[in-house]
């Protein structure tokens, strides 16, 4: 059985972010080796892994350390195989409806998208027999119902973060679902320092995150 991931980065980001508690999260749980994850969240042991994508985006309005620790993951990732599709954050007004204070604030709004449309073209081109979306964002299930819809013989499993309490309407049009726990993310965190087979370093683990 041919298999493809695709992980929604801001929101197993976020999630983990969150984890063990709100109060004190256990930042070096962001350091995921993700094909090491998707390893362990496989539904049966025939399966293929013929692909794994990242989508996200750096965020280069913010301080710069920020953006090279996003950086320093994605050469993690690539190390690994995974196949990393940024998008971009756009910029667009706010205002508070009782004070009508505005400001200007930025939105990661390409990841769903490029997700989607990635599924349903591997669809159409065959790459896989189970789809497992990464996300716990109810904006994938027109995509998902397009798959089912155009190739029924086509599975599609959506695994929800950690900490996030799933979606009831992504539930209602999948096959299957499940969530990532705690001990899966734990027992899958890439080394503190990462070189290719030469010895050579690839990158290391952020300081913020140890």
């Amino acid at each position: 059985m041919r298999v493809c991931f695709y992980i929604d980065g801001f929101n197993l980001y976020h999630k983990i972010a969150e984890l063990p508690d709100k109060t004190a999260p256990d930042k070096s749980l962001r350091w995921l080796d993700l094909r090491c994850l998707v390893e362990k969240l496989r539904f049966r042991a025939n399966e293929e892994i013929m692909a794994i994508y990242y989508f996200s985006a750096f965020a280069n309005w913010r301080p710069s350390e920020s953006k090279q620790r996003h950086e320093a993951y994605v050469k993690a990732l690539l190390s690994r195989e995974v196949r990393v599709i940024l998008g971009n954050f756009k910029e667009k007004s706010a205002k508070c409806s009782k004070c009508s204070y505005s400001w200007r604030k930025h939105e990661e709004k390409e990841s769903d998208v490029n997700l989607a449309l990635q599924v349903v073209q591997d669809a159409y081109e065959d790459k896989y027999d189970c789809a497992y979306i990464v996300s716990a964002d109810s904006d994938m299930i027109p995509a998902i119902r397009m798959v089912k819809a155009k190739f029924p013989q086509k599975e599609i499993c959506v695994i929800f973060p950690p900490n996030s309490g799933g979606t009831k309407n992504i539930k209602q049009v999948v096959d299957s679902s499940k969530k990532i726990t705690l001990q899966q993310i734990s027992s899958c965190l890439f080394p503190p320092v990462l070189c290719d087979e030469t010895g050579i370093l690839i990158t290391r683990r952020p300081k913020e995150w140890r």
